[in-house]
């Protein structure tokens, strides 16, 4: 379970990247990254 959540943050925050959106937008993702890192 552990390595598709990995997986899955990694593909939405490439998507993020890639659109060129705000980087408000990818700091929040590696926000949610991180604390999703840690609680594992």
């Amino acid at each position: 379970k552990v390595v598709q959540i990995m997986t899955e943050l990694l593909s939405s925050v490439r998507k993020l990247s890639a659109s060129g959106n705000s980087g408000s937008k990818s700091r929040q993702s590696e926000w949610k990254y991180e604390g999703i890192t840690e609680e594992v």
